[in-house]
């Protein structure tokens, strides 16, 4: 997972982290895409990945998107709009053939924060109701390091609500915020060997992980994936 503040100026760096690791999956916001397919997308390809994203053709800045390598099977990909956050959803599915995982990208933009909880939390009532399998990554713009803070509680409680989990527990940004997330699910998935790398030329870190389970291949092979109502708005407070 990774926020590298306009993906095509660093593009090079990038695919040589995802094929140096062997990355399978990639969570990446604020890619600075402003069309569905170019050079970026080309090049990804040529290394081994599909890129599902949304991005902005009118504006700068934003953008979501997430990374898979061909080989795997990827269905129902989507995009939701919001005010306050950019998303993109896409299923993966299991090599059983029953069961699929979700990944979802998510980026928040500096927008009012009590709409940000309403908005988010009818997104993941969304995905509770829809989709099975949860794995939500991505820059959310919110120093969930700081606990005590009104909009970091409204925030956990929403993730409780859903009996999710949050599993960076530490910086993920230059000036010592956790701002880059990964929720999930701990009773269905299991989230691993997390750690940071530094990159030079963004002001978040790479962030790679592991999740446990098994995802359908064209090769029929069994791999380990890495990096890469009940809510009381009263009590939501103004920016």
């Amino acid at each position: 997972m990774w926020n590298p503040q306009s993906l095509q100026n660093k593009l090079f760096d990038f695919i040589q982290t995802l094929v140096d690791n062997d990355i399978d999956i990639a969570f990446v916001t604020e890619t600075w895409m402003t069309c569905a397919n170019n050079l970026t997308t080309g090049l990804l390809k040529e290394s081994g990945y599909v890129m599902f994203h949304s991005f902005r053709s009118d504006q700068k800045g934003g953008g979501v998107a997430i990374l898979t390598k061909t080989s795997f099977v990827a269905k129902n990909s989507k995009t939701f709009k919001f005010k306050t956050f950019e998303v993109v959803v896409q299923i993966v599915k299991l090599f059983n053939q029953v069961h699929a995982i979700t990944l979802v990208t998510v980026y928040r933009l500096d927008e009012s924060k009590p709409v940000f909880i309403q908005e988010f939390y009818n997104f993941i009532e969304i995905l509770s109701t829809n989709y099975n399998n949860l794995v939500i990554c991505g820059d959310l713009n919110t120093h969930i390091n700081k606990p005590t803070e009104t909009f970091v509680s409204d925030f956990n409680d929403i993730l409780n609500t859903f009996s999710l989990s949050q599993s960076v527990h530490f910086p993920t940004h230059k000036l010592g915020n956790t701002l880059d997330l990964i929720i999930h699910d701990p009773s269905i998935l299991t989230i691993d060997n997390i750690y940071v790398e530094k990159p030079d030329r963004s002001d978040h870190f790479m962030i790679f992980f592991e999740i446990l389970c098994n995802i359908e291949s064209n090769s029929k092979r069994e791999i380990t994936f890495r990096n890469f109502k009940n809510v009381d708005l009263q009590n939501f407070k103004s920016d």
